[in-house]
């Protein structure tokens, strides 16, 4: 898997909402629809790295949340870029965005895992204050981080009011004109 996102869709249909009858052409609507996503897909994206679950250590992460506008401004797609959410160790490098909003373990479908020691003879890790060492840890896995979505649902009202604002703009430049 190369990218992890969501899609922000807006479909907009000129003969449905009138455009031509207030004497718009193809290439004002294109122009229209380029300005309205643009602005929506701007704000879905500042939305989800203000307004994210995930814990965030180095900001890698966010800084990761990209915006697309595809299919002529009729479609933006929000997509985490993997490639920016790296973690580097002596071990290698290892993207961890897709663990993070896909889930691992029986969250990620995959069922519980045991983690075992690789390059040490056991595992330490601390619990309440105190260190555990043991041999292997079986592992549910974590929960799907759902940012994406969950801003897709509570920016919908503001797009809305986006593209109203840039469709207002357009007719007040063509009464002007």
């Amino acid at each position: 898997m190369s990218e992890t996102g969501s899609n922000i869709s807006v479909s907009m249909c000129p003969a449905r909402v009138g455009y031509t009858k207030l004497g718009l052409n193809a290439k004002e609507l294109e122009q229209f629809r380029k300005k309205a996503m643009k602005r929506a897909c701007i704000y879905v994206s500042k939305y989800v790295k203000n307004n994210h679950d995930f814990e965030n250590r180095t900001g890698r992460l966010q800084r990761a949340i990209h915006y697309t506008i595809m299919n002529k401004a009729k479609k933006g797609l929000l997509y985490v870029k993997e490639s920016q959410a790296k973690v580097e160790s002596k071990y290698g490098n290892y993207s961890y965005a897709p663990f993070v909003f896909n889930g691992t373990g029986i969250h990620g479908g995959k069922g519980y895992y045991d983690i075992v020691p690789r390059y040490a003879p056991y595992l330490k890790f601390k619990v309440d204050d105190r260190w555990v060492t043991t041999m292997h840890v079986t592992h549910p896995g974590s929960k799907a981080d759902k940012s994406l979505e969950k801003a897709l649902v509570a920016t919908r009202g503001r797009v809305v009011e986006i593209y109203r604002e840039e469709i207002n703009k357009l007719l007040k430049s063509k009464v002007l004109v």
